[in-house]
């Protein structure tokens, strides 16, 4: 028998999106480069011109590329230093690629749109007679131009700051009114909780008690006391799961991602909380109930998931993103969400004690409560200060400040405090908003069992009787003891109790309801409870169904309104963008073959500030590779395009967090590029501009040099600060720009989806 030696491996199939990283970028997009060539011919004489139909994939080519690098308006005037001197040995011509990015972008976008309208070089003259002359190395009215606006944020001084100001205010509008819907709506469902101040220690989960307290309870939820949570958690759960394989089968998505997991995972979560809110319900715990079930039961199923990986064999204990792990972080994060909304009655507690101490006298047992608006009041001028400052923070935490190693550590550690505390300052803000918000719909139903009719001062004792924490007096006195005559004697004084506000006010449960946000829920409610009268009858207090139900609509009602209405706010409106494009636009881009009016320019230096040459504000970055007008205008006459400068690669960052591709080597952005034939990224793939400019009516040749030299946005690639990303996006600190993905742009690919304040949260 002959020995046939070990078969031969069957090779494995390969995943597409491997095989497609691993091609090189000319050989998948060599159409993009024919494509070029063929406009970059047109430029050329017809000796110099490139076959591009016989062009190869990763070909080498004889072309010459110029880079204008970046640093704002001083990178500006160097690149035009270097045009200039390039005019000078007549070198413009040979040029056929300029790539910018930046300040060089500025100058760069600037020669694109001058020499497409002039045909021409326009900041300099080239020597006659190989001579240098003083033309040359004069002002020519372009140059002329760019100095009248080398201050372009604020030509104008104090008057474009406070525009700029008035921009940032209504900018920072625009982001409360995709804030506060959320806030809002918790808030709604936190009264909706605990409608009274007695029901903040009854542990509940959405309303619905676990200690069996109806009173607390603005529905009838007898079913679920009859049936237990667990067997409703069981249903939602096979729902979910059978959803789950319905998704699985129907898409045939790859297995551990897609809709399916999502179903199972919530299905999952449901079946939990079922279990935790009985569990619950058998401790008997008045704070934090649900979090100690869940983190009992947690400890458990982490045990059981160290019991399972032991005994696994050693092919199955993988951990980098498999689902154990990832159930594993997902309850970890329930965990912690559950615990911090169970935090919130005990703020809201400690806020009644501070309001009632006031108001009867006696100490306030609410440290937490003081110590988080203070924190607020105190972060939020350093988040400003911070904000500004962002680039110098940066500097101190790189150590690049200091001359010695001990100078540079501390201040990088006071740098990175201070990030923190400003990276605090709006979250606490809002939080400090939604507590204040939950604090006001909430009845205080003491003030019910001691009414105002009862007189000001005898509902102050009764008050005072009420709260355990503050005694209405105390005792003070003297203890004498005489040792020579054995007598021990004893003076005793009532000590008055501690001050109070004046009498004439009147306690009532809404006494800490401001009076205009109590009017407009009375009319709120007034308005439902008309059309649905049953959901103001049941067996929770009637203070609970006349006071805090019409909150729970007055706030519903304005979230879901402003939430509405916020999907007319687009990403890009209301942001610094387009005050820096404008600024820019009308610095750089202008055509300087024609006057503001219309009529052909002089040719000298005008001292008007720049108003003397025709803005290009519209130009679309189409237009730098166009028909020529008079050719397509001619009948018959097929209309070719051309291109007047070297093909301009504007060269800006993709900032997509979230990517493994773009966080392989820990940019946290990708490459994008604006040209006149394509727009796109390796990541997200190339489209023709013409289809992205269809979509996207704001984009032209001023926006895409804006989107190259955007120097501050929450979220920057590797320079970002993750302490400062929620304070930046929620001050719409963000001067880059939101566009489709151009892998979506043909409708033929996905439907047409307009932009959502979903934008704004994942900025954050």
């Amino acid at each position: 028998m002959l020995h046939q030696g070990p078969a031969t491996p069957v090779p494995m199939a390969r995943n597409a999106a491997a095989v497609d990283q691993e091609t090189p970028w000319c050989e998948k997009h060599h159409q993009i480069v024919c494509d070029e060539i063929e406009a970059i011919n047109t430029r050329r004489e017809p000796e110099r011109r490139l076959d591009a139909d016989g062009l190869q994939p990763c070909q080498l080519l004889d072309v010459v590329g110029l880079a204008l690098s970046g640093g704002g308006i001083r990178s500006s005037a160097v690149c035009l230093g270097v045009l200039q001197a390039l005019n000078h040995h007549n070198l413009i011509g040979r040029i056929d690629y300029l790539s910018t990015v930046s300040g060089g972008g500025y100058i760069g976008t600037s020669l694109s749109a001058t020499m497409t309208t002039a045909r021409r070089f326009v900041f300099g003259e080239r020597p006659a007679g190989g001579t240098v002359t003083s033309a040359e190395i004069s002002d020519t009215p372009s140059v002329g131009h760019l100095r009248n606006y080398s201050n372009y944020l604020i030509p104008a001084g104090a008057r474009d700051l406070l525009t700029g100001v008035a921009i940032v205010v209504r900018g920072l509008v625009a982001n409360i009114g995709l804030t506060l819907p959320i806030v809002l709506l918790l808030a709604a469902i936190t009264i909706w909780s605990t409608p009274l101040r007695s029901c903040l220690t009854d542990a509940n989960i959405f309303g619905i008690s676990l200690n069996n307290r109806s009173l607390c309870e603005l529905h009838d939820f007898s079913d679920i006391d009859r049936y237990g949570f667990s067997t409703f958690g069981l249903v939602v759960a096979l729902v979910m799961f059978a959803c789950s394989g319905l998704a699985y089968f129907t898409s045939r998505s790859v297995r551990g991602s897609g809709p399916s997991v999502v179903f199972a995972y919530v299905g999952g979560i449901a079946l939990l909380l079922g279990v935790a809110c009985d569990f619950a319900r058998f401790l008997k715990v008045q704070h934090f109930a649900l979090s100690l079930s869940i983190a009992i039961i947690g400890g458990v199923l982490f045990f059981g998931w160290a019991l399972k990986q032991s005994l696994a064999s050693p092919g199955k204990r993988q951990e980098f993103r498999s689902h154990w792990p990832s159930m594993g972080a997902t309850f970890l994060v329930l965990l912690a969400v559950i615990a911090f909304f169970e935090f919130q009655p005990f703020m809201l507690e400690q806020m009644f004690d501070v309001a009632e101490s006031s108001a009867i006298g006696g100490p306030a047992a609410a440290v937490a409560i003081t110590w988080i608006k203070s924190l607020a009041a105190v972060a939020a001028p350093i988040g400003v200060f911070v904000t500004a400052f962002r680039q110098q923070f940066v500097e101190l935490l790189k150590g690049n400040s200091a001359s010695s190693q001990w100078g540079s550590l501390v201040l990088a550690v006071v740098a990175k405090v201070a990030l923190w505390i400003a990276g605090l300052a709006l979250p606490l803000v809002i939080w400090v908003a939604y507590l204040y918000l939950s604090y006001w719909g909430i009845a205080n139903d003491l003030f019910e069992r001691c009414p105002s009719v009862m007189g000001a001062t005898s509902q102050r004792e009764c008050l005072v009787n009420a709260k355990s924490n503050a005694p209405s007096g105390s005792l003070a006195g003297r203890i004498q003891f005489d040792a020579s005559k054995g007598t021990l004697s004893a003076e005793i004084t009532p000590k008055a109790a501690p001050q109070v506000v004046a009498d004439a006010e009147q306690l009532t449960p809404t006494w800490h309801t401001p009076a205009w946000l109590l009017f407009l829920a009375q009319k709120a409610g007034q308005v439902v409870q008309v059309r649905f009268p049953s959901l103001f009858q049941g067996n929770a207090s009637e203070l609970a169904y006349s006071y805090s139900l019409h909150m729970v609509i007055l706030y519903t009602f304005a979230g879901v309104l402003l939430f509405a209405i916020s999907f007319c706010l687009t990403p890009n409106a209301n942001s610094l963008h387009r005050l820096y494009r404008d600024r820019l636009s009308k610095a750089f881009l202008f055509d300087p073959t024609r006057s503001a009016d219309g009529r052909v320019a002089p040719a000298e230096a005008s001292l008007d500030q720049g108003r003397d040459f025709k803005a290009l504000d519209r130009m679309k970055l189409t237009d730098l590779y166009a028909a020529p007008a008079a050719t397509a205008r001619i009948p018959g006459q097929p209309a070719a395009p051309k291109l007047h400068a070297p093909y301009q690669l504007i060269n800006t960052a993709l900032n997509i967090q979230g990517s493994d591709f773009a966080n392989r080597r820990g940019r946290n952005a990708d490459f994008f590029v604006f040209s006149a034939l394509n727009v796109g990224s390796e990541a997200t793939g190339y489209a023709p501009t013409a289809l992205v400019q269809d979509d996207e009516q704001s984009l032209d040749l001023a926006t895409a040099m804006a989107i190259s030299g955007a120097a501050a946005s929450s979220n920057m690639g590797s320079s970002s600060i993750k302490a400062l990303t929620p304070t930046l996006a929620l001050l719409n600190v963000r001067l880059g720009y939101w566009l489709k993905n151009p892998r979506y742009v043909d409708e033929r690919v996905r439907p047409q989806r307009r932009s959502t304040p979903i934008y704004f949260w994942s900025e954050i």
